[in-house]
């Protein structure tokens, strides 16, 4: 991997290139607008190998709606905008320490499997398989082993090195290449009630 210790290395616009390019190369992801989409990186108080690695969180609730009722009670998501003023519909979270110690094809595995939340409408929603079981369908291992078919059509597509070679590096290999790692932090989305009901 070509790095410069003596620059910073933007994490957060690492992980929207890489993701640009699978939305790019893979059409089971070409619904996704990355620029919709609020990348944030969370720290880890420890490196161990369980936990939590990435999440994605919907911005709107079931197909799209932007408020729920609960007793009575209108309440609306958090709102979020990017640089242009448009509204985000998901936040993507990684969470570095953790994530960045993976194997390679793992960590690539994990951006998938978050992407894949995102509802076919890419409508603020998740996607929703039929069943009681709706984020991951009738069997987790097989949701699981679909990402790790889409992990290796993306590879055969041929995507640019530059992109994705950060991910072969641990995060002390990570933090020895770059003299300062930057990234962008959003809150974690809360409910709030309509302030126009």
């Amino acid at each position: 991997m070509m790095s410069d210790p003596s620059i910073r290395f933007d994490y957060s616009e690492a992980i929207r290139r890489l993701c640009e390019d699978v939305v790019l190369r893979l059409p089971a992801f070409s619904h996704i607008k990355m620029d919709q989409i609020g990348i944030s990186i969370r720290t880890t108080r420890n490196r161990k190998q369980f936990g939590t690695f990435a999440s994605v969180v919907p911005l709107r609730f079931e197909n799209g709606t932007d408020f729920i009722m609960k007793r009575g009670v209108r309440w609306v998501c958090q709102k979020f905008v990017n640089k242009q003023g448009t509204d985000l519909l998901y936040i993507l979270s990684i969470y570095l320490q953790r994530f960045q110690d993976l194997p390679l094809l793992d960590k690539m595995s994990t951006i998938l499997h978050e992407l894949y939340h995102i509802s076919e409408k890419f409508d603020g929603d998740i996607r929703r398989f039929n069943g009681r079981c709706y984020a991951h369908g009738s069997s987790r291992k097989e949701y699981d082993r679909q990402m790790a078919v889409y992990v290796q059509d993306w590879l055969r597509r041929d995507p640019p090195p530059e992109l994705w070679e950060f991910l072969k590096l641990d995060f002390n290999e990570l933090r020895t290449a770059y003299k300062k790692i930057v990234y962008s932090v959003y809150s974690v989305p809360r409910l709030i009630k309509d302030p126009n009901q």
